[in-house]
């Protein structure tokens, strides 16, 4: 069996697809809407904002989205998921941050940027359970 280095097939992929028109690639899975653009296809320029437990209090969602849309992005990364809930969740184990109240963050940012026109995407980050959840006796949160 040979051995193909990283250098070498970079080379020989990017070779091959330079063959081919790039129409192909912007419709890709869309054999009946030749005429859409996947949303990625066309996507320049991202922003994103990674809020902390205190930011309920304080952030602005549409300041953000103002700012976003002077900088023209089409897409804005939230934070969706992950150690904390930035919105209202029934989710087990699933920590809301103390400082929420009956704010929905992610909603107000999601809302804000789907106004201007910024695409919001919920980025989710998995990490460790707290101990809480690990300690022996508990369910399992999944």
């Amino acid at each position: 069996m040979s051995t193909i280095d990283r250098r070498s097939f970079l080379l020989l992929t990017s070779a091959s697809l330079t063959s081919l028109p790039a129409k192909s690639f912007l419709s890709f899975g869309q054999a009946n809407a030749p005429s859409r653009l996947l949303w990625y296809s066309t996507m320049r320029r991202c922003g994103q904002i990674n809020y902390n437990e205190h930011d309920p209090l304080t952030m602005e969602a549409e300041g953000w989205g103002d700012y976003w849309a002077s900088l023209k992005v089409d897409a804005v990364l939230l934070n969706g998921g992950g150690i904390l809930a930035f919105y209202p969740t029934q989710v087990p184990y699933h920590r809301r941050s103390q400082f929420l109240g009956s704010r929905d963050l992610f909603g107000d940012l999601v809302a804000a940027m789907k106004r201007r026109g910024a695409g919001p995407t919920a980025r989710c980050r998995s990490t460790p359970p707290s101990r809480s959840v690990t300690r022996r006796g508990s369910p399992s949160p999944g």
